[in-house]
Formats: structure tokens, sequence, C-alpha cells
């Protein structure tokens, strides 16, 4: 049995990205498709990750996703632009927590937490003091 993520407050987030829900993303009655959250959280997962932390690394360096959660809050519907928020809860040795958040008109939609692994060529990498700082408070 699993227990629900906390829904954390989007104000709190600095990284956003917006998207657009396509007719292909909805069912019959215009909600949008589970795995459709799955796909918004990836790609803002890949802009923060690209844009915050890819950077800070060596050349040679990782990021394996290790495990996502994903619950699901308030629905979505056609027509409305979806915000997702994301952020470094926490960081360990060679692994971080991302949050995220998404929204449509300023509804929270779903939480996610993922689970991301550094690894180089001998395995496992530890993090970065500057990607360690990026952690939220």
């Amino acid at each position: 049995m699993s227990s629900r993520l906390e829904i954390p407050d989007p104000k709190e987030f600095s990284h956003k990205r917006e998207d657009r829900i396509r007719i292909r993303d909805i069912d019959f009655q215009r909600h949008v498709n589970n795995t459709v959250f799955a796909e918004f959280f990836a790609s803002a997962r890949h802009d923060f990750l690209t844009e915050c932390v890819r950077g800070h690394l060596d050349e040679d360096s990782k990021m394996v996703v290790a495990d996502t959660r994903i619950n699901f809050v308030n629905e979505m519907l056609y027509g409305a632009p979806v915000e997702t928020f994301t952020r470094i809860k926490s960081v360990g040795r060679t692994s971080i927590q991302l949050e995220q958040v998404t929204c449509q008109n300023g509804r929270v939609a779903s939480v996610a937490m993922t689970t991301m692994v550094h690894r180089g060529p001998e395995g496992g990498r530890p993090w970065p003091e500057v990607v360690r700082a990026l952690a939220a408070h």
C-alpha cells in the first residue's frame, strides 16, 4: 500500500514548463489520459535537468530514472494550457528526488516524485556540491 504524495504549492517552485493538450491526449469524456501526465512530467524533468543540472556534471555523466510515483489529484481537460513545475526535493550521495506538480487553470492536477541516479562509467557518482545546493529547503 502506497501513501499519497504531499501536494506542494506551485508558487514555491522556480522552474516551470508550459504545454498544450492535444486532441489525441484526451478520452471520449475530454479528460486527459493518465499516460499523458507522465509525458508532461518527463518533458519538464528533461528541461529542468538540462537547464539547471547538466552543466554542472562531467561530460560522461548520466542521469538515470530509478523510480517515479504519480498521484492524480484533479482532472485536466482539453483547451487550457498545462503548467508543470519541477524542483529538487532532496539529494543523496548518488541520487536525487525531483518533485513535480502539474496545474491547469491554477488548480493542481497531479503530483510526481522521481528518483534519479547520477552515474558514470565506473558506476554511481556523488552529486557535485552545486547540485546539492539546488535542493528545496
